[in-house]
């Protein structure tokens, strides 16, 4: 079983048959340079492109413009490569620095109480039989798994949708390992 595809972070790299300036210009013309931080707001500024970020003359870091809010946004990096039939681009997608964080603390402290919690119900078992079920006791585990849900589940399906954008962008196609 391959946990990786179930993690909030993508690493593969695109075979294009495009040359490596060809790449850059079609960049240049769907992401706009990002002038703000992501604490300030836009004034009266409307993104005409789908992504906003930063390119350099062999990487860029971009993110989708979106009109609402949401943390678990794929932050996306990316290395172009010039090969003799055309360039490679290495791309990885991850979680935003904050948010990282945020879900690995509050993950880890919920994950801490639900093996206490285990470990409490095996040493205590024969006490804890003689006493009726209490619904109460499941919320942490209810809260791991919600966590997790929500972060894959919201990164996955934000990742999908740039994939499919860079693949038709870039005329790439991912390369198997």
């Amino acid at each position: 079983m391959n946990l990786k595809k179930y993690l909030p972070y993508e690493n593969y790299i695109l075979t294009s048959s495009i040359n490596k300036e060809e790449i850059i210009s079609r960049l240049q013309e769907n992401i706009s340079i990002k002038y703000h931080t992501a604490f300030q707001k836009k004034q009266n500024t409307i993104c005409e492109k789908p992504y906003e970020g930063t390119i350099n003359e062999n990487n860029f870091l971009i993110h989708r413009v979106i009109d609402y809010r949401n943390s678990f946004l794929p932050i996306i990096s990316g290395e172009i490569t010039s090969k003799l039939t055309g360039s490679e681009i290495h791309i990885k997608m991850q979680l935003n620095k904050f948010t990282r964080i945020f879900i690995s603390l509050w993950l880890g402290i919920i994950f801490l109480v639900c093996i206490g919690m285990t470990v409490a119900l095996i040493v205590n078992f024969s006490k804890i039989a003689n006493q009726e079920f209490r619904l109460a006791g499941l919320i942490p585990f209810g809260m791991l798994v919600f966590g997790l849900l929500l972060t894959i589940l919201g990164f996955k399906t934000e990742s999908a949708k740039s994939k499919i954008f860079l693949e038709e962008l870039l005329e790439g196609k991912e390369k198997s390992n």
